[in-house]
């Protein structure tokens, strides 16, 4: 029994280091690629696997830093969609974008 716990610790650890699918905001296809969905699935089975919280406190940033890069990827492409008087709204949008941390591909795709 040990030995199994021991086995899932280890494979959810692994799970917690790789590397997901980024995503690019584009308006030429569909550019959600499922990857927050993946970290919040790897978190999931990371406290089943009895993983430290200490171990989790990093991944959990990372999955939080994803959340606002979406809600700011969805903001844009909402606002990317308005006339004239978004503009503000807009500008505010990329100042946002710029803070936390979207690719320039992110930013100009919207521009």
């Amino acid at each position: 029994l040990a030995f199994f716990k021991s086995l899932r610790r280890a494979k959810a650890k692994t799970a917690l280091e790789q590397n997901f699918p980024e995503e690019v905001l584009t308006f030429h296809k569909s550019w959600r690629s499922g990857r927050l969905e993946q970290m919040e699935i790897t978190l999931q089975e990371g406290l089943d696997a009895g993983l430290p919280s200490d171990e989790l406190e990093d991944f959990r940033k990372r999955l939080e830093e994803e959340r606002s890069k979406r809600e700011t990827r969805e903001q844009l492409e909402k606002l990317a969609h308005v006339r004239g008087k978004g503009k503000a709204k807009m500008i505010l949008a990329l100042e946002r974008a710029k803070m936390v941390g979207l690719t320039k591909e992110d930013i100009s795709n919207t521009e």
